[in-house]
């Protein structure tokens, strides 16, 4: 960027721009070894790195940065390729489109396949209209106002609080009454309850009693590289993004310890089919269930 030499600088800029649209995930996680995602240390230099440039050139620099920036929607780290959501849960599919709605994606996943697991019958589930969901919340209005800070250890991650608060007084409307704009939605209202202090041995409790879990992480490399190993959850630290992912199960390793398998957000490439191994150890804050459902009706 400091090169003087003619057109050096415009391949610098055009090389920055390649890297971000390829790689834009790895600017906003912490990488292993480093205190802050590679986007603050951007931020905190960027006018000694734009000083050498030409306006043209510092505008595009500055389209490059906002390109980052896009992965970090309401402090929450939902990077990655997005899973579909099917009647019974989280699908593993695609691309959504829509990398910022990891909060939602688990909320709605857990509320559906809560309401369709004893329906028998797969005619009679009910498909949610969870983007729509994430929208409504995002956009907030005076009862959800969208908090904008984040503390590593709050239940306020993004958006999350404010969805709680939404599913529980609005709830979320069937897609296909959405879809066709109906003026009458079928909808699924639910209580969704914050632990405090929650050890492995609680989760498995309330797996099997309330069904899947939701837990948000702290989201760093090793979480976003994990495979088919087995993923030890560190506790959280303040300032860094978090992930949402719903637990769906439990196990014991071979030396008596507990894990957990995690259905994430963030399509098949991520973990084994879209799924995780990962070990909580102690008591953490940052475990959330639906307690119950609270109505379904069609609303106007």
């Amino acid at each position: 960027m400091h090169e003087t030499h003619p057109g050096v600088q415009d391949m610098a800029r055009d090389t920055f721009l390649k890297i971000v649209q390829k790689c834009k995930r790895k600017f906003v996680i912490v990488q292993v070894g480093e205190r802050e995602p590679f986007v603050s240390e951007l931020l905190s230099g960027l006018a000694s790195t734009v000083q050498d440039l030409e306006p043209y050139q510092i505008h595009s620099f500055y389209e490059s940065r906002m390109d980052s920036d896009s992965e970090d929607v309401d402090g929450v780290g939902c990077g990655g390729a997005g899973g579909g959501i099917g009647a019974g849960g989280i699908g593993a599919g695609g691309n959504r489109g829509k990398k910022d709605i990891c909060w939602a994606l688990v909320l709605g996943g857990i509320l559906q396949f809560v309401y369709n697991k004893d329906r028998g019958d797969t005619n009679l589930y009910k498909e949610l209209d969870v983007e729509g969901f994430a929208d409504k919340v995002k956009l907030g209005n005076k009862r959800f106002e969208p908090m904008k800070k984040v503390g590593a250890s709050s239940m306020s991650v993004g958006s999350l609080k404010n969805a709680m608060a939404h599913v529980r007084l609005e709830g979320i409307e069937k897609k296909k009454d959405t879809e066709k704009k109906k003026p009458k939605t079928y909808t699924v209202k639910g209580y969704f309850r914050p632990v405090k202090g929650a050890t492995p041995e609680t989760i498995t409790r309330l797996l099997e009693t309330k069904g899947p879990i939701g837990f948000t992480l702290d989201f760093i490399t090793p979480l976003a590289d994990l495979r088919d190993g087995i993923y030890r959850v560190p506790k959280p630290i303040d300032g860094i993004k978090r992930h949402v992912v719903m637990i769906v199960a439990h196990g014991l390793t071979l030396e008596r310890e507990i894990f957990f398998e995690v259905q994430n957000t963030w399509g098949t490439d991520w973990g084994v089919n879209g799924h995780g191994r990962i070990i909580i150890s102690g008591s953490t804050d940052d475990v959330f269930y639906l307690d119950e459902i609270l109505e379904k009706k069609k609303k106007k």
